[in-house]
């Protein structure tokens, strides 16, 4: 008899241990005492999670992470493994994931409700763009159309900003921002002769947050006033024979090809050689008109130059001209002498 009191004695010891654990249906729910901050990084950073809890009445704790991409926490999604107080990951894209930690409460097989963590935003800021490839270097004539051109991507989802810069110098760090200059093309045109170096920043937006912006190569832009075209003779006076006293009419035709001014000046030599020519005081236009009563033969040319915007081309000479003055009066008869 006294066993049989001694064992329900025992049972009742037991029964009243156990009771508190399940007098509200099983294991009590943990309770959430800590979790990280919000965190904000780099693509290529390591992201530290984490929660602190505790059970009520004794039990053994259990976890399981979650993620969502909006801040709402009904569409959390379980991670696979991440099932310990602590969850790392190396951020490999940018953008704002949201995590929270739901936390379970374990007894003799039993498990409470679960509690859930805040929900914990991480902020990445995006990878930055590469820069694949960009226009070439530019050689124009002024007033002519040309362009510039940068071409970029990126490894994952995100807006890419485009913001063209200009300077003088071949120095990256005195570029300046052009206003309206925001595309990947850079329509140029310009009426004045100037070299210029561009280059073009791009950044990565995602969700409203930028990258760090990459920078193409200074990009070589020369306008170029072009030295005034050679003009080009197309026809001559022929060669003259005439009597003294008459007048020599001399001409030359010449054009321009890129809308110069042409100016001119008469030359002349007493031999078939134009490397001795000497210029006429005076005969500077495109006809050179005058009376000679002296006999003989005396070569003429004519040199042209084509004049815009202040500048003057080489000469273009003409061929030389051949003019013979004779004299038609009757010699003096001879004398003869005794």
């Amino acid at each position: 008899m006294k066993k049989i009191s001694a064992l329900f004695l025992v049972l009742i010891l037991v029964a009243g241990c156990l009771c508190p654990a399940f007098a509200a249906g099983g294991p009590q729910k943990p309770e959430i005492t800590g979790n990280g901050p919000y965190c904000y990084l780099n693509v290529g950073d390591e992201v530290h999670l984490w929660v602190d809890a505790e059970s009520k009445d004794g039990g053994t704790l259990t976890y399981q992470w979650y993620s969502t991409t909006v801040d709402d926490i009904t569409t959390i999604r379980a991670i696979d493994s991440a099932t310990s107080k602590e969850y790392s990951y190396k951020a490999t894209k940018g953008g704002i994931t949201y995590f929270c930690c739901g936390v379970w409460n374990n007894i003799n097989g039993a498990q409470s409700e679960p509690v859930y963590s805040r929900l914990i935003m991480v902020w990445i800021s995006p990878l930055t763009p590469v820069i694949d490839s960009t226009g070439p270097d530019v050689h124009m004539k002024v007033g002519s159309e040309t362009g510039v051109w940068c071409h970029a991507t990126v490894g994952e989802q995100g807006t890419l900003t485009y913001q063209w810069y200009k300077t003088n110098v071949n120095d990256i760090t005195t570029i300046k921002a052009i206003t309206g200059a925001n595309s990947s093309d850079l329509d140029l045109k310009q009426d004045y002769a100037e070299v210029a170096y561009y280059c073009c920043g791009v950044w990565n937006n995602i969700n409203s947050r930028q990258s760090d912006p990459v920078y193409s190569r200074l990009i070589r832009v020369e306008f170029f006033d072009p030295e005034p075209a050679m003009p080009v003779i197309t026809a001559t006076v022929p060669d003259c024979h005439l009597e003294t006293g008459k007048e020599v009419p001399l001409w030359v035709d010449a054009e321009t090809t890129d809308g110069g001014t042409l100016t001119y000046q008469w030359y002349s030599t007493t031999a078939n050689d134009i490397s001795t020519i000497k210029a006429i005081i005076g005969a500077e236009g495109k006809e050179y008109k005058f009376n000679d009563n002296n006999t003989g033969v005396t070569y003429y040319c004519c040199g042209v130059w084509n004049n815009r915007d202040g500048r003057q081309s080489a000469p273009a000479y003409s061929r030389l001209i051949k003019v013979e003055i004779f004299s038609n009066e009757p010699e003096p008869p001879e004398v003869e002498t005794v």
